[in-house]
């Protein structure tokens, strides 16, 4: 006769889960977020070490002669807005980056923790459940839990589609946030007809595109640690005639 299994998520484990994902958040905030921000400050001290370079080492042509001021003048100033935009781009890229790696550690926990309990239920499974996406929350569902249901799920959801609009730039995750929160999506001008930069560029990460700040950073990390604080203790499997 068969009976129904039981997942247990003890206290123990909850805590190292949201511990994982809260010491990412914060090391991220106070170590990784603030090397780029402010890019027209460090710009600015870009261009000053360039002109300092230029007083000690006065470059000269071929010839030995001295440079054109005017020549001078144009390349390092062309130098401090290139590396304007690297840093402008960066500070955005950074976010989009850890925003990615955050959501991928959510996944990699939810597997691994429904890989622990099939065994400790002798729940067989295959290789192909493991590289299947879908397989993790297809057995919490079994055993009771609807993510749909969470109160952190619509964030958690606006990362799934955040994530892969990063990866994919234009496509059907792209649509369905801009849908749920089009205040993000960077407007062109009205020359461009107003549309969104992503679909006028057609790129996630090679320009500018979405508009994130670092308490999104924030709130989508928190709605990670919230799922973890939802999961009950004991996760009963449903529809088990026994």
């Amino acid at each position: 006769m068969k009976h129904k299994t039981t997942f247990w998520l003890y206290d123990s484990q909850r805590k190292h889960f949201i511990n994982e994902i809260s010491d990412f958040r914060d090391l991220c905030v106070e170590k990784v977020i603030p090397l780029f921000e402010n890019p027209n400050k460090q710009a600015d001290e870009y261009e000053k070490e360039l002109w300092s370079e230029v007083y000690e080492s006065p470059p000269c042509g071929i010839d030995g002669e001295m440079v054109d001021p005017s020549e001078l003048y144009a390349d390092v100033q062309a130098q401090a807005f290139r590396r304007y935009q690297l840093l402008r781009i960066m500070s955005y890229r950074t976010i989009a980056m850890w925003l990615s790696c955050a959501y991928q550690m959510w996944e990699q926990q939810c597997k691994t923790f429904v890989i622990q309990e099939c065994k400790n239920n002798r729940i067989r499974y295959t290789e192909k459940d493991v590289r299947n996406d879908k397989w993790p929350s297809a057995m919490f569902k079994r055993h009771g839990i609807d993510f749909e249901s969470f109160h952190c799920w619509d964030k958690l959801h606006e990362l799934d589609l955040l994530v892969n609009t990063f990866k994919h730039s234009e496509g059907r995750s792209e649509k369905e946030l801009q849908q749920k929160r089009p205040e993000i999506f960077i407007k062109a001008n009205q020359y461009l007809g107003n549309q969104a930069l992503l679909n006028v560029y057609h790129t996630s990460l090679l320009e500018t595109t979405i508009y994130l700040t670092q308490q999104d950073f924030f709130d989508y990390c928190n709605a990670i640690v919230e799922f973890w604080n939802e999961l009950p203790n004991q996760m009963v499997e449903v529809g088990v005639q026994l």
